[in-house]
């Protein structure tokens, strides 16, 4: 499924009222944690004219020692008095919020009535999914929470205590491509959530740009000259789009290891697109080719005359706004009659 556009709200609530659990995926840098929050609170907001008074948007990010007692329940260890250990019960972030939304479940009338809670896991494919959801995964299917035809309740692990799901509770979880750790998401929580891809938009950073936006074209703002940060940043668009359709056609990386357009916003002068450049996009290139630089040039920068590697170093180089810009044209196939020069 693609990315949804104009509509981007309207289908991403569709699928979550069905499912009650969303999964945005795609390679970093494509603003999956940001519409996960923002759509979360803008359901919130257009749904609960009267809000409880309890945090209904929370966060949590899962990573390979993130446990079962981080995400439902466990004991804490802790030193008192002259050393002595004692063992405190505490709840996880999910048994924490299955507990606000379901006391403001059952104050309401109906499912339509009740406030809606929303859990947003990051990096849901960073954690060891079966030993974190424990038992709990079955509960999340629509049908089988609190007062729906199938419901279940399941005990938890270490308390016994029995353990439902109310249905105005909803997760959406946020994976990034580029980590090797996609392969952890198995079949039984593959079932159990929908799974909405989060491709590049770069035009969504030329939309966002107001000398962007009212040029006939990007070539047309780098052919001009008439403005050092509008003319970079329209090369930079182009050079990723083009860097992009390589990393596709290279057999180790593919799409899931393509650049995000969210590395180009609030880039507010040229000092920070070269910035961006030299120590957030080239050093990701260079993670994906794990130091490898001549097969980095050859793939990628072949058909360049400056690169953006020291090869003899093994290193990202150090480079100024003119090189880059020339680099990026020189990617993006413009010639040196097309491009307006840097002042």
């Amino acid at each position: 499924m693609n990315r949804p556009g104009a509509n981007a709200h309207k289908e991403i609530r569709t699928q979550l009222e069905a499912k009650k659990q969303l999964v945005f995926h795609d390679p970093p840098g494509t603003g999956k944690t940001y519409t996960a929050r923002r759509f979360a609170n803008w359901y919130r907001a257009t749904t609960d004219e009267t809000a409880v008074g309890t945090k209904q948007v929370r966060t949590v990010s899962f990573y390979p020692s993130f446990a079962y007692e981080d995400f439902l329940e466990g004991f804490t260890a802790s030193v008192e008095g002259e050393g002595q250990v004692s063992y405190d019960y505490k709840k996880g972030a999910f048994a924490s919020i299955v507990d606000d939304a379901t006391t403001a479940y059952e104050a309401t009338a109906d499912d339509e009535t009740a406030p809606p809670f929303f859990l947003v896991i990051d990096e849901i494919n960073r954690g060891n999914l079966a030993q974190i959801f424990g038992e709990t995964i079955t509960l999340l299917e629509a049908d089988k929470r609190i007062g729906q035809p199938n419901q279940v309740t399941a005990q938890l692990a270490h308390s016994g205590d029995p353990f439902t799901v109310p249905p105005n509770l909803y997760v959406i979880g946020t994976m990034n491509t580029a980590d090797e750790s996609i392969a952890l998401i198995d079949t039984a929580l593959r079932r159990r959530f929908r799974f909405l891809a989060f491709p590049p938009q770069f035009e969504t950073v030329a939309e966002s740009e107001s000398r962007l936006q009212d040029a006939t074209s990007l070539e047309a703002v780098i052919d001009d000259g008439e403005d050092d940060r509008a003319q970079l940043l329209a090369a930079s668009i182009l050079g990723l789009q083009k860097l992009n359709k390589k990393i596709m056609g290279v057999r180790q990386l593919g799409k899931g290891k393509r650049l995000g357009h969210t590395y180009l916003f609030d880039c507010e002068d040229v000092d920070a697109i070269v910035n961006t450049w030299q120590y957030e996009i080239m050093p990701q290139l260079e993670e994906y080719y794990f130091g490898q630089f001549d097969a980095l040039q050859d793939d990628l920068f072949n058909d360049v005359d400056q690169s953006l590697l020291d090869t003899d170093q093994q290193t990202v180089a150090e480079f100024s706004a003119q090189e880059l810009y020339d680099c990026l044209c020189d990617l993006a196939e413009i010639s040196d009659s097309d491009r307006g020069a840097l002042s």
